[in-house]
């Protein structure tokens, strides 16, 4: 307990979680301008169990369809980790994919929300997003209470260390391992009291489930092929 407190009072401003799936050549790339534009972050690179060579490689329990629960599940690495002695104590955190393309600093990206409990791209709940197949997709929507919220995509949520804490223990209660990735986080956030709040007005030019085509400097999601800079 003791040695824990101290673990907690020395933090690193910020530690960047690298989810990806595979070790080839574009996930080196993203891999290596992350670390290049925030140098003096941690940034830690976590799969299931293919990935790049420093990897941590979590296992986690799945369901048969492996591929299928890794693209749907890809949030547990997040939970496990930090729950895990491999745990990196930060005053927040940034999750990012292997399909993103980072050029500037995080922190001056982030710089409008760096102090809220959480933040993402975009928030969605069943009353304004009804067709939604993440959410409509939940066959027993009252056991969430009322806390049912995506946030769409996972790449370029920032979370708090009181926010990461709580949502990685309330993962644990078997009632959230039906939902999506991206619903699951939401949940918990908003269950957690930590609600995210959208990143900047016009966020889906930088950060969105389509593919986005690097224009200057930002953090762009999703890029899938090697783009200069």
């Amino acid at each position: 307990m003791g040695h824990r407190f101290i673990i907690e009072t020395i933090m690193n401003p910020l530690c960047i979680l690298f989810l990806h799936h595979q070790d080839d050549i574009l996930t080196n790339y993203h891999y290596n301008l992350i670390k290049q534009f925030n140098p003096a972050t941690p940034v830690i690179a976590l799969t299931f169990n293919l990935g790049l060579s420093h990897a941590i490689k979590l296992s986690i329990p799945l369901p048969t369809d492996r591929l299928r629960a890794e693209w749907r599940d890809v949030d547990k690495l997040i939970y496990a980790w930090f729950l895990s002695q491999e745990t990196i104590v930060a005053e927040r955190y940034l999750i990012l994919e292997s399909d993103t393309l980072c050029n500037m600093p995080a922190q001056e990206f982030y710089s409008s929300v760096w102090d809220k409990p959480s933040s993402g791209a975009c928030i969605r709940t069943l009353k304004t997003n009804p067709k939604l197949w993440i959410l409509r997709e939940i066959k027993q929507p009252h056991l969430y209470n009322g806390f049912l919220l995506a946030v769409t995509p996972i790449c370029g949520i920032l979370l708090s260390y009181e926010a990461i804490k709580a949502i990685a223990l309330l993962s644990q209660d078997p009632k959230y391992d039906p939902l999506f990735s991206e619903t699951r986080i939401g949940t918990l956030l908003a269950e957690s009291n930590n609600v995210p709040t959208v990143i900047f007005p016009r966020i889906d030019h930088y950060i969105s489930w389509r593919p986005r085509e690097p224009k200057g400097p930002g953090i762009w999601h999703s890029v899938k092929r090697i783009c200069l800079v």
